[in-house]
């Protein structure tokens, strides 16, 4: 099913509901706007029949019915109805232009409105490190709950909590840079949504499903590699891809010298 405005919008005010947020009056105003676009067309006498009853009308009331005006509204609401389908189609491409452009103009807003919920995460999962001693936290291990104390599984848990909230920031942000094209969001950068580093490589998991192996990153493996939490613009985000890149380009040259280098010393001394 493909992603369309409306089902990002209708994530976007369900993410917002559930992490307690507002939407920004003038976005909702905006995304209200765009609720309101498609026009209803009421079928009821508005096919031949209104017509001929508004026909009838004029001749009864001596006035041709050619030139009478009721009998050329009836008309128009007949063709109105008639083409209804193509008209409601013109109308939803209109729509969806409609909510293309409130996203792309409001996105940002949203961005800075959820960035509260990661910059919490951030000092929760911190407090769990420091009272756990460690960066490991593990918090999709449900036998973690057995193992800890009770000093230590309070903020475990908070840890927990904060982290589900990420995701689902991290969610919705791909809808959005989706749904206006602001970010090419791809498995093995999706964590540069969340945390601002040049090397992925430590948070990376090797995912073999349907027979392709690939990097897959993401606001879990950010935690669990014990990276700091930081929500990006799609400006950003495009500047941390950009960095990754730059330093696996690097770090090939380099790998692709030392090659070179170990293959002229193997041949001079052969």
């Amino acid at each position: 099913m493909p992603i369309t405005t409306e089902i990002v919008l209708q994530q976007v005010r369900n993410c917002f509901r559930d992490l307690g947020l507002t939407v920004p009056k003038p976005v909702a105003a905006a995304f209200t706007d765009t609720d309101n676009f498609i026009l209803k067309f009421d079928h009821a006498e508005r096919g031949a029949a209104g017509v001929l009853k508004a026909a009838l009308a004029a001749q009864a009331d001596g006035r041709d019915p050619a030139t009478d005006e009721a009998v050329r509204t009836a008309l128009t609401r007949m063709l109105l109805v008639h083409h209804s389908g193509a008209i409601t189609a013109a109308q939803e491409s209109e729509q969806e232009n409609a909510r293309k452009a409130a996203l792309v103009k409001h996105a940002p807003a949203l961005i800075e409105t959820m960035r509260a919920v990661v910059e919490a995460a951030d000092r929760d999962i911190a407090n769990a490190r420091e009272v756990l001693g460690t960066d490991k936290l593990r918090l999709d291990d449900q036998k973690m709950i057995g193992a800890l104390d009770s000093t230590r599984l309070a903020p475990w848990a908070v840890a927990r909590e904060a982290l589900l909230r990420v995701e689902r920031v991290e969610e919705i942000w791909v809808f959005l840079a989706s749904a206006t094209r602001l970010a090419a969001v791809s498995d093995n950068t999706k964590a540069l949504i969340v945390t601002d580093a040049d090397d992925l490589t430590p948070i990376s998991q090797r995912n073999r499903g349907f027979d392709v192996v690939h990097n897959v990153t993401s606001a879990r493996s950010v935690v669990e590699a014990g990276l700091p939490l930081s929500l990006a613009t799609f400006e950003q985000y495009r500047d941390r891809v950009a960095a990754v890149r730059a330093r696996e380009q690097s770090d090939a040259e380099r790998a692709r010298e030392r090659a070179e280098l170990r293959m002229s010393l193997n041949m001079s001394t052969s």
